[in-house]
C-alpha cells in the first residue's frame, strides 16, 4: 500500500465530509490515443498491441494511474491556516494541533464560519501530511472520456442536486469553473477514481 496526497478544493472538501462524493476525475496528461486492435499509445509507449478496448483499459490504468491503484491511500490537501492555540479553544471550530508546538493549532476553511482575524488562508498545495485531516482509500480506478459520466457517477462526484437540471450538466458546469469556459467540450481522457473515507 502507498500512500499520496490529492488536492481538493472547499466545495469537494465539503462533499467529501458529508458523504456525497466518492469519485474524482483528473485529466490524464499527456492525453493517450487510442486505435482500436493496437490499444492506448502514450508517452512513447503503446500498451494493448493487439488487445481490445477493456484490455487496453486495464493494462493502462494498472500501470500509469499517478493517483495509486485499488487499496492505496489519499490524504487530501485542502485550504488551512496555522493560529494561536488559545484563539479557538473553546469554539466549535474544527482543529487540529500541531505536532511541533502546543502554542498552535490548524484550522480548515471549509466550515469555518467566523469572522477571521490575524491570519491569511494558505493554500491546499503547502499543506503537510500531519495536518490533514481526510484520508481517504482507492476502491476503484479506470479511465474514461470526461462525456462518458453517467448521472450515478455525477452525483458520485459530490453534486449537490437541488436545481431542474441534469447532474450530468451541474457537473460539467462545475468542470468549467475549475478548468475553464466549456471546457468539458474537449471530452479528454480522465481518470476516474473512486475512494472511501478511511
Amino acid at each position: 500500500m502507498k500512500e499520496r496526497p490529492i488536492l481538493f478544493n472547499t466545495q469537494m472538501v465539503k462533499a467529501i465530509l458529508e458523504g456525497r462524493k466518492t469519485q474524482t476525475r483528473r485529466i490524464i496528461n499527456p492525453q493517450p490515443t487510442f486505435k482500436e486492435n493496437t490499444g492506448f499509445h502514450w508517452k512513447g509507449y503503446m500498451y494493448g498491441i493487439g488487445s481490445d478496448y477493456a484490455e487496453t483499459m486495464h493494462n493502462f490504468t494498472n500501470r500509469n494511474c499517478p493517483f495509486g491503484r485499488v487499496g492505496d491511500q489519499l490524504w487530501v490537501r485542502e485550504t488551512f491556516a496555522i493560529v494561536p492555540e488559545t484563539a479557538y479553544r473553546h469554539s466549535e471550530v474544527n482543529k487540529l494541533n500541531h505536532p511541533n508546538d502546543q502554542e498552535l493549532s490548524i484550522i480548515y476553511k471549509q466550515g469555518f464560519h467566523l469572522s477571521k482575524s490575524g491570519f491569511s488562508w494558505k493554500p491546499s498545495i503547502h499543506m503537510p501530511r500531519w495536518a490533514s485531516r481526510i484520508l481517504l482509500e482507492i476502491t476503484n480506478v479506470r479511465v474514461e472520456r470526461l462525456t462518458d459520466i453517467s448521472v450515478k457517477d455525477a452525483l458520485s462526484e459530490g453534486i449537490e442536486h437541488k436545481s431542474m437540471n441534469c447532474p450530468r450538466h451541474e457537473f460539467f458546469q462545475l468542470w468549467n469553473s475549475v478548468y475553464g469556459d466549456m471546457a468539458h467540450e474537449q471530452n479528454n481522457w480522465v481518470w476516474v477514481v473512486e475512494f472511501k473515507q478511511v
